[in-house]
């Protein structure tokens, strides 16, 4: 089913100015709310947007935050980026890694999403999160493919790919909403060049077991995911 863009009930006139805005943005149908949501819709509510399809729903949120900050610097992912001060990550889907990054190295990202469905939700849901989690205020937010976006970046500490995987995973279910409208695209050699132009160290987010990425000098391992750590040629 196509995407529609509404409003919580009996919204207020912010709420109805950023839907029909939005529903211009991404050009699908605006759609006025009347009674329970029927099917696919990006929900502009009273305290945050939501994705939702019937029961499911999708927003960005501080998720598993918390429990990932208690590994402190031995987390896989803040061991394979090491020093940082700035992380340029190039697949930002909700931010939940950059959140992380941001958090654990007290570093800012320029976090890259090419999907303008998942934009729209970053661009509210970062700023609510900044009113208590101050992590989300150095996530500076860009739209756009990530070659073309990393064109126009200079220099970062890192570069940070977590690709969509392919093999569907177990998740919560909201996590099928994600890939229904997320960018899907693998890594290319000419995004790996960009990401090596900007940065010393690449590093990919793969499923556990995946084969290694040529120029992989180092491999963190995690619990159900690895890092690859490549360095610049």
């Amino acid at each position: 089913m196509a995407l529609v863009v509404t409003t919580s009930d009996k919204p207020g006139d912010a709420q109805v100015a950023r839907a029909r805005a939005l529903s211009a943005r991404l050009d699908v149908p605006y759609v006025r709310r009347r009674g329970p949501l029927q099917g696919f819709c990006y929900v502009v509510g009273r305290n945050r947007d939501e994705l939702r399809d019937g029961p499911t729903s999708l927003t960005v949120h501080e998720g598993m935050l918390q429990a990932r900050l208690q590994s402190a610097s031995n987390h896989p992912l803040i061991r394979a980026i090491g020093p940082a001060s700035h992380v340029i990550d190039g697949t930002l889907g909700l931010a939940g890694d950059a959140l992380h990054i941001a958090s654990a190295l007290s570093c800012r990202v320029t976090g890259i999403e090419g999907s303008p469905v998942i934009h729209a939700l970053l661009e509210e849901g970062l700023p609510r999160l900044g009113q208590h989690l101050e992590a989300a205020n150095r996530i500076t937010l860009r739209l756009g493919d990530a070659t073309e976006t990393l064109a126009t970046l200079t220099a970062a500490d890192v570069v940070f790919f977590a690709p969509m995987y392919e093999r569907p995973r177990a998740a919560a279910p909201g996590f099928e909403l994600l890939r229904r409208v997320a960018i899907h695209d693998p890594l290319s050699p000419a995004l790996l060049r960009e990401a090596h132009r900007v940065a010393p160290r690449v590093i990919v987010k793969i499923d556990r077991g995946e084969p290694a990425l040529p120029g992989t000098s180092t491999r963190i391992r995690g619990r159900a995911v690895d890092y690859l750590v490549l360095h610049r040629p």
